[in-house]
């Protein structure tokens, strides 16, 4: 297939289809017949702290966790608030 022809007749991709395109499509793309989570995969895999596809690509997601291989690779603890000093005033700038 010519290079030139090769988006021919693609359409644009929804939010939902962006992640395919790093991840589904690019390993179908390189031929990557033990891509997927499934038994003999290799599972390696980011999980990102939204509800679906679409979110994740719209908000730009934060990874939670990752995996490698089967293994725990890194995680993102849960952002904690630090209560304020009891009488203690901020600068109006740190607010923003």
């Amino acid at each position: 297939m010519a290079v030139d022809r090769l988006f021919t007749n693609a359409q644009p991709p929804g939010r939902e289809d962006c992640l395919d395109l790093v991840t589904v499509s690019a390993a179908r793309i390189m031929r990557q017949a033990d891509y997927g989570i499934a038994p003999g995969c290799a599972a390696d895999l980011v999980v990102l702290d939204a509800r679906d596809a679409a979110e994740a690509v719209c908000t730009l997601a934060q990874p939670l966790f990752g995996v490698k291989r089967g293994r725990l690779s890194f995680m993102r603890p849960a952002p904690r608030l630090a209560p304020p000093e009891a009488g203690e005033r901020r600068p109006l700038a740190l607010l923003a």
